[in-house]
């Protein structure tokens, strides 16, 4: 940019140009239009911004072209800070669930198969964010048809066996 001198960096906050007014306390901020400013400045401007979101948990991996993944991983312990919509839809057998999962960091899955199992690991229970220990009996999503983002969640079985089912279906 030519009048980089002017400008502070997106880095640090909006490319806006200050403009000398009268009175020395008080300026106009006026905006710079988006073609004035550089692809690789804007690219630079929401990484920082979505850096700024996150809560600094990242995996750092190396990936097959040798250039740095910096995605963060979503652990247990973020999933349980997270507020997903669950609508039980459909249990079309005693070890299998249909729901509905909306979440803005896991995704929406309008009709997604949960099966049970036992938690291998500790967790929280996505609907009432009780603790789960490993050994209890769950319901976690299906990976039959790919990995989905909330893979990780668990639902404690004990949840699932209280809803009448003949209720919902009817």
């Amino acid at each position: 940019m030519s009048n980089q001198g002017n400008v502070s960096s997106s880095i640090d906050g909006d490319a806006r140009e200050r403009e000398s007014s009268d009175d020395a306390r008080i300026g106009r901020v006026t905006l710079i239009p988006i073609g004035a400013i550089e692809p690789e400045e804007r690219w630079r401007h929401m990484m920082h911004s979505l850096n700024a979101c996150s809560d600094g948990a990242r995996i750092n991996r190396q990936r097959n072209d040798g250039a740095l993944d910096t995605r963060r991983k979503m652990t247990s312990g973020d999933r349980s800070r997270c507020s997903a919509t669950i609508d039980i839809l459909d249990q079309p057998t005693s070890s299998t669930v249909v729901l509905s999962w909306r979440d803005s960091t896991g995704g929406h899955y309008g009709y997604q198969n949960w099966h049970k199992g036992f938690a291998r690991r500790a967790g929280i229970c996505a609907m009432s964010g009780r603790p789960i220990t490993p050994g209890d009996e769950i319901f976690r999503p299906s990976v039959r048809n790919g990995r989905p983002t909330n893979a990780s969640a668990m639902i404690l079985a004990i949840h699932i066996a209280c809803i009448d089912f003949a209720r919902i279906t009817t």
